[in-house]
């Protein structure tokens, strides 16, 4: 005889619902109520407008072999509050608050307990979180229900938690916190692109210049391993260390790197090892109001790995690396995660060490491979929850980097290699090093109406660089001042101290309005000296009767505060709007010491610089049914202003003493869906950007100083795709046409109307696909790849460029990487080759001499033809 219970509870969270547990034989099964199950899908099928017509042409010749688009809605995210208890009472909790009917066997449930869940989540991350440990998967079925089961002992370690919906074809679900709350990566109404750090691992990318190519409108301006500008939509005048940076970067909640100018501000950009992250989420487009300053082109938000209070995981990972007719490399590393005090106390710790394998040569003193990087770093984070509403997280992240060499190669001016292909001539050693650490502390406190949120954080930089600039002054000083065959060498380092403080409020999500306000507050202060000095030549020694040439130690303290808000507002369930606002002010002291034969008589600059600045945000967005947005944003960005450091007696005579704040705005529309099944997503975007009082970097005397001038224009369109047909099988593409030009003539830098921005491709793409599939019942295959396009880009503005001559071209280059491993359990062998037709592409093309166009030119290249392999061991 079968016995059937019937057991009504009523709950209250965000609404209130009822649902019913039924018991059968063996069975029990968690049902929500009609009411609990309709307010999970708020968002529901409607009509398709013109607009999504129009915007549906871009992929129909895609959507001709799939499917008609019969689906599911998106996971919405939900609000789940389930204590440490029994596992069989948790699912049918977790069944209550998100409104879906579960099933499990009782055999399976029995003996076995669930950690506590709290937090806004989809339901496939909190199901996935519940049976973690538990040796349990899950299922859904065609009607929705969710079904319990066994992991098969043959699946990969890595999939044991996901749904077997993705299995038979579905993509993975990403949530993003691009606006500060969780969301589902295809209904955040802006363009963001979330790279996975198992991902990254898997394919060998290590640096940010190997998954660059996975980001549309992202592309990287470098010479040197580990010191390199960053530009999204071709928000960039070219590559320097006098000058702020248009790309923002977090770690976490953290902003890190400089503010400032003063401080190798677009260069000091961390690149962080995947060894630490979860994720990387690149935010394409200003993103002023929530993120602050120098987000004008975007925003590159690396997410750490959480320490967990209920699960314990580790992974070890060793790779070599050779590059074909090169040098050798390898790397190490390491993590443990899990909780000291169960439910109470979590720690995540990891230590990584890699070494790239260097590929340029110098004939002087047959010197090679001089151009390999060392990286070594780790993380600690400890995460404290007292009590189910507070939580403290305390993060130690250190990073250091060491090259000894630009990845240059000397051309002439068509570009053909002076001294070989992978060669350059240099008399001094062009170091860059760059130590990083961050320290930062969270605090979360949940009200019930809203979560407080108080985020600090300390961060040091330290950089050391070594500069040749023999071509560049040699010949000029050795006749003024009587020294045959003389060198310079110029030696710059900073030493950059930075604390951020941030406190915001945000309110629980609703059907109808949810917002969000924070303060913010910065404090940064840095020391960057810099020594140019002689030599003689060609043995590089020092020239013992000669003073330094120039000594400028440069001292800065920053400032800014600043208030932010954002509001959405939901008119219908398909139908919202999003606007924001954020108002900065700031300030900047600098006092600079001159001296040496350059300079003349010592002299001193002080100056002090303030500003404010207000940046917007609006953005309606349309659902056309549960599984389509289209949306509108309006957005704007800024830089801050400061001194150059600059005076009126000193080489630099007639050069401004301060520079204002650039601003720009940025229009766009984009689309985005899922289907079927999530089998398919796509993300398109259309943006055109207008750019005023633009900083610039002009040269006087050879010298390179800050100022403001003329105005911009940048437009384009952005595409993603991704495809799983069938299980085991993607497919993914991106693509980016960008068209970033002077509106105006900019005298000072040598542009006029119409020339382009340097380093911006018109053009660039990126096509990739990977398949896994069963070997033997117990070791899983994988092979996959991929293949880069970047265009041709124009090199930077030349003042006094000749009317006869134009600025130099980089040319376009492809590269195709390919990989294949195989799994077998927790252990992962793979071996890759990147760029394998050894593909000879440059990522920066300057001027070494004192007129930045005459031979020679340095100009790096991209990696040749590399072989990897990786074993990897998680549990």
């Amino acid at each position: 005889m079968t016995r059937i219970s019937t057991h009504t509870h009523t709950h209250t969270h965000t609404h209130t619902h009822t649902h019913t547990h039924t018991r059968r034989a063996g069975v029990f099964v968690a049902t929500p109520s009609r009411t609990g199950r309709a307010a999970s899908r708020r968002r529901v099928s409607g009509g398709i407008s013109l607009t999504h017509h129009a915007l549906m042409a871009l992929c129909a010749a895609l959507m001709l072999c799939m499917e008609p688009p019969a689906m599911a809605a998106n996971d919405p995210i939900g609000h789940f509050e389930i204590k440490a208890e029994p596992l069989a009472e948790a699912l049918m909790e977790f069944g209550a608050q998100s409104g879906l009917t579960v099933v499990v066997p009782t055999t399976l449930t029995k003996g076995k307990n669930a950690p506590a869940l709290r937090g806004d989540l989809a339901w496939t991350d909190a199901l996935g979180r519940l049976l973690t440990g538990s040796g349990l998967t899950f299922t859904q079925n065609a009607d929705g229900t969710i079904v319990i089961q066994k992991i098969s002992s043959a699946a990969p370690a890595k999939a044991r938690t996901e749904a077997s919906d993705q299995d038979q074809g579905q993509l993975a679900d990403v949530i993003v916190t691009a606006q500060r709350r969780s969301e589902h990566l295809l209904q955040v109404a802006a363009p963001v692109t979330a790279l996975q750090a198992t991902d990254l691992a898997r394919q060998g990318d290590f640096r940010l210049a190997d998954y660059a190519a996975s980001v549309p409108g992202l592309n990287l301006i470098s010479s040197e391993p580990g010191e390199t500008s960053i530009v999204i939509r071709g928000i960039t005048t070219g590559y320097g260390a006098a000058i702020a940076a248009t790309t923002s970067t977090y770690i976490d909640d953290s902003p890190f790197g400089s503010s400032t100018a003063n401080a190798l501000g677009s260069l000091t950009t961390i690149d962080l090892d995947p060894a630490t992250l979860q994720s990387v989420d690149v935010l394409r487009g200003p993103q002023g109001t929530l993120y602050g300053a120098s987000a004008m082109g975007g925003l590159i938000k690396y997410v750490t790995i959480p320490p967990s209070l209920t699960n314990y995981g580790a992974r070890v990972e060793l790779n070599g690396s050779s590059v074909d007719g090169g040098g050798q490399g390898f790397g190490v590393r390491g993590m443990w995660n899990g909780p000291l005090v169960p439910g109470k106390l979590g720690v995540t710790v990891n230590a990584f060490d890699r070494r790239d394998p260097g590929y340029i040569n110098d004939p002087n003193d047959n010197q090679r491979n001089i151009n390999g990087l060392h990286v070594a770093g780790g993380r600690l984070a400890a995460l404290w929850q007292p009590v189910e509403r507070f939580s403290l997280e305390f993060s130690a992240l250190v990073q250091n980097s060491s090259a000894n060499a630009t990845s240059d190669v000397d051309v002439n001016s068509n570009l053909s290699p002076i001294h070989g292909k992978y060669q350059q001539l240099r008399y001094a050693t062009q170091n860059w090093d760059l130590d990083s650490a961050l320290y930062s502390l969270r605090a979360n406190y949940e009200l019930g109406w809203a979560t407080l949120t108080s985020i600090s954080s300390y961060q040091k930089q330290t950089a050391k660089q070594g500069l040749d600039f023999t071509p560049r002054f040699g010949p000029l000083l050795s006749g003024i001042i009587g020294v045959p065959n003389l060198g310079v060498v110029d030696h710059v380092s900073v030493n950059d101290h930075k604390i951020t403080q941030e406190v915001r409020l945000a309110s629980r999500a609703t059907e109808r309005l949810e917002w969000l306000a924070g303060l913010f507050f910065t404090h940064e202060k840095s020391v960057q000296p810099e020594v140019m000095t002689g030599l003689t030549l060609p043995s590089g020694l020092p020239v013992p009767q000669l003073e330094p040439l120039f000594v400028d130690p440069n001292h800065d303290s920053y400032k800014e505060y600043a208030g932010y808000g954002d509001l959405t507002y939901h008119f219908t369930s398909k139908a919202q709007v999003l606007a924001g606002i954020r108002v900065t002010s700031d300030s900047e002291d600098n006092v600079t010491p001159f001296s040496g034969l350059f300079n003349g008589p010592p002299a001193i600059a002080i100056t002090s610089t303030s500003s404010r600045s207000t940046t917007y945000l609006f953005s309606p967005s349309y659902n056309v049914d549960s599984h389509q947005m289209v949306y509108v944003r309006v957005a704007s960005g800024f830089r801050p202003g400061g001194p150059t450091g600059l005076t009126t007696t000193s080489v630099f005579a007639g050069a401004p003493a301060t520079y204002g704040p650039d601003t720009l705005t940025n229009y766009e529309l984009g689309y985005k869906a899922g289907f079927p099944k999530q089998r398919m997503t796509v993300d398109v975007s259309a943006f055109d950007i207008e750019w005023k009082k633009i900083q610039v970097l002009s040269e006087i005397q050879g010298f390179i100083i800050t100022g403001n001038g003329a105005a911009a224009r940048s437009s384009g369109l952005e595409f993603a795709w991704a495809w799983k047909p069938i299980a085991g099988l993607s497919w993914s593409a991106n693509a980016a046409y960008t068209h970033a030009y002077l509106t105006t003539d900019a005298p000072g830098i040598g542009g006029r109307e119409g020339d382009d921005l340097p380093d911006v491709p018109r053009f660039s793409a990126n096509v990739a696909a990977d398949y896994d599939f069963p070997v033997t019942s117990l070791v899983n295959g994988f092979v996959g790849g991929n293949f880069m396009y970047m265009g041709s880009r124009t090199s930077d503005f030349v003042a006094d460029l000749p009317a006869d001559m134009n600025r130099a071209v980089m040319p376009a280059y492809r590269t195709l990487n390919l990989r294949t491993g195989v799994n077998y359990g927790d252990l992962t062998a793979e071996f890759y080759v990147k760029n394998v037709t050894d593909s000879y592409g440059l990522t920066r093309l300057y001027g070494e001499t004192i007129d930045a166009y005459s031979p020679p030119l340095a100009a790096a290249v991209i990696q040749p033809r590399t072989f990897g392999v990786s074993i990897s061991y998680g549990f």
